[in-house]
């Protein structure tokens, strides 16, 4: 019985110092994680970029190019029609089809599964760093659009 009170001393005190060091260290781990720290709120340029299913619904009229930022497999099981799809987290892979399609001037929408959901500001970060300068986040997103029970594509 007495090692087993021994145990837990020392383990209270092993608690004690790493929280101690954890709260003085620069770069310390948080101990509650908030919905910022999984999804990033948008930066300025991103949020100015924002539009809405109407707006996407009228740019689609006018030849806009819409990309879907979900992976391949959310992309097979339906997609805004006419969208091609960048995944996220291989865009490079995918971006030739974007560039066979639209120019650097043309207006192109992406969209993920709708928020919370930061596929879409890394895809639109990529689309500018490569030279898209006229290109838009729909935040709504594949949930809005269900939601508003439009056209999907398979």
């Amino acid at each position: 019985m007495r090692s087993i009170w021994r145990i837990a001393i020392i383990m209270l005190a092993a608690s004690v110092a790493a929280a101690a060091a954890n709260a003085i260290h620069p770069k310390r781990i948080a101990w509650f994680v908030t919905r910022d720290m999984i999804y990033p709120p948008p930066t300025p340029a991103q949020a100015a970029a924002a539009i809405r299913r109407q707006q996407v619904i009228e740019a689609m009229q006018q030849a806009a190019m819409i990309v879907d930022a979900r992976s391949p497999d959310h992309f097979v099981e339906g997609h805004i029609p006419g969208a091609i799809n960048i995944p996220y987290d291989n865009p490079t892979e995918y971006l030739a089809a974007l560039q066979e399609r639209a120019l650097p001037d043309d207006l192109v929408i992406v969209y993920c599964g709708g928020e919370p959901c930061d596929e879409s500001q890394m895809v639109f970060d990529l689309l500018r760093q490569v030279g898209y300068q006229n290109v838009r986040i729909y935040f709504g997103g594949w949930r809005d659009w269900l939601e508003a029970k439009l056209d999907v594509e398979k």
